[in-house]
């Protein structure tokens, strides 16, 4: 299943925005500026490259967050007592109709690049904060291209080995071997993310 999505972004967890900026100058990128989540209580940081981008997201007000549909902050509180993980895997592309019983609708209250868009996360979001957030862009009326970075007039790095995420690797000691689209978990004694095999984030 999933075989025909790609991966759009990864985000990872921070505690704050120096925090953000902090990890972002520690693998040798220059941060975006910062962009709030309207209603649902986060702001990030972003690293861009010609396809796909790097998000580090925080959480900015509890108070949106307990009013909005995916409860950022519950994701927050499990990754500070050491119970969630970090990180989040963001597709585009299709969602066949079998696909997408899987997964939940959510509607933000913030565009993309001036588009409104859905975002369907999938049900394991909701049960189990151990396995990254899975989730599904859909923009009405738009190609899987331009979701690129670099076709959306954003300043990208110049960094050729990871303009495209070719795969995306969760090595994980506690979760199931599993896929969806070019994102794999396999299992091993330590959680850490590689993309394209050898960058770790």
């Amino acid at each position: 299943m999933y075989e025909n999505l790609e991966v759009d972004h990864i985000f990872r967890i921070v505690e704050d925005d120096a925090d953000a900026i902090n990890k972002i100058s520690s693998l040798g990128f220059s941060a975006s500026e910062v962009r709030e989540h309207t209603a649902q209580g986060t702001s990030s940081r972003f690293i861009f490259f010609e396809k796909n981008y790097l998000e580090l997201i925080y959480l900015r007000s509890r108070e949106e967050s307990q009013n909005n549909f995916v409860k950022f902050h519950e994701r927050v509180d499990n990754f500070r007592n050491k119970s969630g993980s970090p990180y989040g895997i963001g597709f585009r592309g299709k969602l066949s109709e079998i696909e997408k019983n899987d997964f939940e609708f959510y509607e933000p209250k913030y565009n993309l690049s001036g588009n409104n868009f859905t975002i369907y996360m999938h049900g394991s979001y909701f049960i189990n904060p151990e396995m990254p957030a899975i989730f599904f862009l859909e923009v009405d009326n738009i190609t899987k291209e331009e979701f690129y970075p670099i076709n959306r007039g954003l300043s990208c790095e110049k960094n050729m080995f990871l303009s495209q995420f070719t795969d995306v690797t969760l090595i994980s000691p506690i979760l199931k071997e599993e896929s969806f689209g070019n994102f794999e978990i396999h299992k091993g004694n330590e959680e850490k993310l590689l993309i394209n095999r050898k960058f770790l984030f």
